[in-house]
């Protein structure tokens, strides 16, 4: 072969070589790599979001990352299946394109199956470890002969578990002190079973650092005080004992409600994310030790969310602590979402299902952040979306009782409410029970049997009634105490009414307890759902909370009216009738039973000599048209409003009468 003719050769096959070069590179190249290459070309096209203490939109998800950090959890080896749940979805949403590591820590070892599991749905580094006698045991200075009594007295959740009580002591003191945490700057801690609902297109640690935060949360409530009743107390002593610890400007008000009492507020942990500098401090450091010492961990039901919001609102200043509002999170029965998740297109959950955003604690964290970083703001933080929901539904029962009320005097026109602000107090809850669900809440009411499946018309004359019940013994059940006289649907059949009244309106005594079907169903009406039957299937995660709720506040109704002089004819003379209702002052155990596909909601009858769940409030009415001569403050008239807006507050929420909400 000539020179020319090798040349001509070389020249004809050198581009198919680079290219089988080029191919073998790629194919060599690590599979991260690759895919973080993809994923920056799909991700980089996504709008940025933007966040409330600054414009995120300098932290581009592809970087350098100067922080070190992880996603941390305490698991165990049963939880593998819900922790996978939740490393599919960060890594969905966020983590794919950054790769940061996982450290997940156990009180035994992990086996292999589960690191397995784990290690397959990402291409991050992850690391296990196992807990130090000394940060998951009983202290040797617990007194085990009390422990031991507070554990089989306890009428909490969780009351009885050892493993309960060391967890939140190590959540508390000892997870950041992990060694596989000693080179970390910050953690984002995650748990199994829960959901993250939107893209997150900046990394929330560069955020952080460089905007000098040390604490980011995105759900607040009011703790179950039952499992803390002497935490605050003991935070007092501490802080009496070492006011040199307190942060200047600190979020110490957050603490407290409008009488300086502790409120109960408090982030939950199961998602934070936080500078561990503020964990490792000696103000934090000192702070566990205490409570440590004092025994709450174990004597009671101390968690680690309440001392880590505690220590936040004493120790940091209010600038350093951030609501992470735009991210979407579920754990399970509390929902955050963003507000504005439907205009961002990022996020797959319903801001109307959210209301963590307007509780009580989240609002109460916002001014008060706001009143110490930007006093001079004019725009207020409540934005109120769902107070204005929940406003308007009260304000249409409140319409609706007035509407078919019989006893009205006749001088006096209809009524209506025309305004109902709920304020800005919020009122006091204390928690005080979860319980199953009362067994009514299983039970059909006329709307679920008018929705239900066609039945022959003979039906009427069909006498189901089963003779064999004793109808004496379901009586006996009812408590000796006066019946409540609640004004509602009829959750029994009408063969029911025939025994306790007449109509779909009856007055229905309390009765605790399972009743006896009074109804025998022939096998070709099986189908028919009947007022009374049980048509909510129950299931293990259905769940009642029973809360002690009590109101001061600024809360404002408005009603309207006519007084009419119906001498020498009908309405001879009519005159506008204005009645402003403020001052109210409201005590009630409340119960919130989440069923299935559907939330309960009703107050408890208040106990003797209480008659009304609505304490007591101040009436001011005006006669006549506003800006002319007015006739005010007219006392049988505001008499006879007082009398009304008690029974209707009490027919209407007072249990056996309840109201359904169905969950989509």
């Amino acid at each position: 072969m000539t020179l020319a003719s090798y040349r001509r050769l070389v020249w004809r096959h050198l581009p198919i070589m680079i290219v089988g070069i080029l191919a073998g590179y790629i194919v060599g190249l690590n599979k991260s790599v690759v895919r973080q290459t993809l994923s920056n070309r799909i991700f980089s096209r996504i709008p940025l979001q933007t966040a409330i203490d600054a414009d995120i939109s300098k932290y581009e998800p592809n970087g350098v990352k100067p922080v070190k950090a992880a996603l941390v959890a305490l698991v165990r080896n049963s939880d593998l299946f819900g922790l996978r749940s939740t490393i599919r979805q960060i890594e969905d949403r966020f983590n794919a394109r950054h790769n940061y590591p996982y450290i997940f820590v156990n009180d035994v070892e992990f086996t292999e199956e589960f690191k397995r599991g784990v290690r397959d749905l990402t291409q991050a580094h992850v690391h296990f470890g196992t807990l130090d006698e000394e940060s998951w045991k009983v202290p040797e200075w617990i007194n085990r002969e009390r422990y031991e009594h507070v554990k089989s007295t306890a009428q909490y959740p969780h009351g009885e578990k050892d493993s309960y009580r060391k967890m939140c002591r190590f959540q508390s003191g000892y997870l950041h002190r992990h060694p596989l945490l000693a080179d970390l700057d910050f953690y984002w801690r995650i748990e199994p079973d829960v959901e993250y609902y939107c893209d997150m297109n900046y990394d929330p640690f560069v955020f952080m650092q460089q905007n000098g935060l040390k604490y980011g949360w995105n759900v607040a409530m009011p703790e179950f005080m039952a499992t803390i009743p002497t935490l605050w107390n003991t935070t007092v002593q501490f802080v009496t004992e070492h006011p040199e610890l307190l942060a200047p400007n600190s979020l110490w008000s957050w603490l407290l409600d409008e009488h300086g009492n502790y409120n109960g507020c408090h982030f939950w942990s199961n998602f934070e994310i936080v500078d561990l500098s503020f964990y490792r401090s000696p103000e934090y450091q000192t702070f566990f030790d205490y409570l440590d010492r004092a025994g709450g961990f174990f004597y009671e039901r101390w968690g680690d969310a309440p001392v880590h919001s505690i220590a936040a609102a004493l120790f940091l200043n209010a600038s350093q602590v951030h609501y992470f509002d735009d991210i979407g999170y579920f754990h399970p029965s509390v929902l955050t979402c963003p507000q504005d998740a439907r205009t961002k297109g990022t996020c797959v959950c319903d801001s109307n299902k959210s209301f963590v955003q307007d509780g009580m604690c989240t609002v109460r964290f916002l001014e008060v952040k706001q009143s110490i970083v930007n006093p001079n703001a004019t725009k207020p933080v409540r934005s109120g979306p769902l107070d204005k929901r929940v406003a308007q539904n009260v304000q249409a029962q409140l319409n609706a009782f007035f509407a078919k009320l019989e006893s009205r005097p006749q001088f006096l026109g209809e009524i209506s409410v025309e305004q109902l602000d709920f304020g800005s107090v919020p009122p006091n809850l204390e928690i005080l029970d979860f319980t199953s669900p009362f067994s009514e809440f299983y039970l059909a009411t006329e709307d679920d049997a008018s929705q239900a499946n066609t039945v022959p018309a003979s039906i009427d004359d069909y006498d189901g009634i089963d003779d064999t019940v004793d109808t004496a013994s379901i009586s006996e059940r009812i408590p000796d105490r006066p019946l409540s006289q609640a004004t509602v649907r009829s959750y029994f059949g009408p063969r029911m009414d025939m025994l306790m009244g007449s109509g779909t309106t009856t007055p229905i005594p309390r009765v605790w307890g399972s009743v006896p079907p009074l109804y025998q169903i022939p096998p070709h009406m099986a189908s028919r759902v009947l007022p009374g039957e049980v048509v909510v299937e129950r299931t293990e995660d259905d769940m009642q909370l029973m809360a002690k709720v009590e109101y001061h506040g600024d809360m404002m109704l408005v009603l309207k009216t006519e007084l009419q002089l119906n001498y020498p004819a009908s309405q001879f003379v009519s005159l506008p009738v204005t009645l402003h209702i403020t001052n109210i002052q409201f005590s009630a155990v409340a119960v919130v039973a989440y069923l299935k596909d559907r939330v309960n909601f009703c107050f408890m009858e208040p106990d003797l000599p209480r008659t009304s769940l609505l304490d007591s409030f101040a009436i001011r009415t005006e006669i006549g048209d506003a800006g002319h001569h007015v006739l005010k403050n007219v006392e049988k008239l505001e008499s006879f409003i007082t009398e009304q807006l008690r029974k209707a507050i009490d027919d209407e929420f007072v249990f056996p009468s309840y109201h359904s909400f169905e969950l989509d």
